[in-house]
């Protein structure tokens, strides 16, 4: 069951969004509940929206992998480049 509170002299409701599943939050994130809305944050040792959260490990993982694909591609564009120049010195 939502709760309801009333926030102004005016008898406005504020229904909280947080108490029905988490309010769409990551289940690695807290829920926030605000006047008229609610807001999401990764708890600690995740980062993320709110909304996706991955743990800090996830993250190291994606910046090695990008990393050395990245060298890869470096070392295989010298290795390339290097070989077009013995080819170019070879024929003439």
């Amino acid at each position: 069951m939502l709760q309801l509170l009333f926030y102004n002299s005016k008898n406005k409701i504020d229904i909280d969004e947080c108490e029905v599943n988490n309010g769409g939050c990551h289940s690695n994130a807290t829920c926030e509940n605000t006047i008229g809305s609610f807001s999401c944050a990764c708890k600690k040792g995740y980062s993320g929206d709110g909304i996706n959260c991955v743990t800090m490990d996830e993250n190291n993982q994606a910046a090695i992998g990008i990393g050395v694909g990245v060298a890869f591609g470096l070392l295989a564009l010298i290795l390339l480049i290097l070989l077009v120049i013995f080819l170019i010195k070879r024929n003439v």
